[in-house]
């Protein structure tokens, strides 16, 4: 186990940045909350609950068939409401952490209909639309203050099926270069603890490889910091919960990064 130089998470005054945070659904809409059931008062109120409660991060998801009708195209709609929901987080004091492809929720995939069973790791067009939505998103909105960090998938082995050790990290090294080349500068990450070992343990991780940073590093661990890939949104960004993330517990145990 090899630990790492924290890049540090640091709060608009520059002190040290503890986040407590949850994956955030609205009511109304669910995973499909960007569509037509958006409702922003609802939002707004939930945002606050959160806020009340000491909470000051979510997860947030672009539920891809909805976000991409086609494979050109982003849907302006969901956009412009995803836009609202930043612009509602900042107001609440809450950040968020959007994840790019989401076609797996709660135990059901959510494919988009012009996939047509092409491989999400070894396709190269499949790999081209993936990174389109992924630099499109950091374009639009890695400049905007609540945004705290990016995710690149929510439980991608079970959507995009197994994949090899070289296809899983070069999958993540291409995701990662699209969010870089949209202009976003916050950590970015894999957001799914079954690509762990394929990404960790098949060879060490060079932080720079996906990250644009030059820090040498060993292999990524699960102490390991911001910035490289490891479990799903309460460890890679809480790094210290144990298994309770897979029982049903949405919230993250403080961690205090100095």
């Amino acid at each position: 186990m090899i630990d790492r130089p924290s890049p540090g998470l640091t709060a608009p005054d520059g002190a040290a940045l503890t986040w407590v945070g949850v994956n955030f659904w609205s009511r109304a809409g669910g995973p499909r909350m960007w569509s037509d059931a958006f409702d922003e008062a609802v939002v707004r109120d939930e945002l606050r609950v959160l806020a009340d409660h000491g909470l000051n991060v979510t997860r947030s998801f672009f539920y891809l068939p909805d976000f991409m009708p086609d494979p050109y195209t982003i849907d302006e709609a969901c956009a412009g409401r995803y836009a609202r929901f930043l612009d509602l987080s900042r107001e609440a004091g809450v950040g968020t952490i959007p994840t790019f492809v989401v076609g797996h929720m709660s135990g059901e995939n959510w494919d988009v209909a012009w996939r047509q069973g092409r491989d999400l790791y070894g396709d190269g067009w499949m790999l081209a639309r993936q990174a389109f939505f992924a630099r499109s998103m950091a374009e639009r909105f890695g400049s905007h203050p609540a945004v705290a960090g990016w995710l690149l998938s929510n439980e991608m082995p079970l959507y995009g099926g197994p994949t090899t050790a070289e296809y899983a990290r070069s999958w993540t090294e291409l995701l990662v270069q699209a969010v870089r080349a949209g202009g976003a500068a916050q950590p970015v990450s894999t957001g799914d603890g079954a690509l762990r070992p394929l990404i960790e343990d098949a060879r060490p991780v060079r932080y720079a490889e996906l990250t644009g940073d030059p820090t040498p590093a060993g292999p990524v661990t699960k102490g390991s910091y911001l910035g490289v890939p490891l479990r799903e949104f309460a460890l890679e960004f809480g790094l210290v919960i144990d298994n309770t993330v897979y029982v049903g517990i949405d919230v993250t145990v403080p961690y205090r990064v100095e």
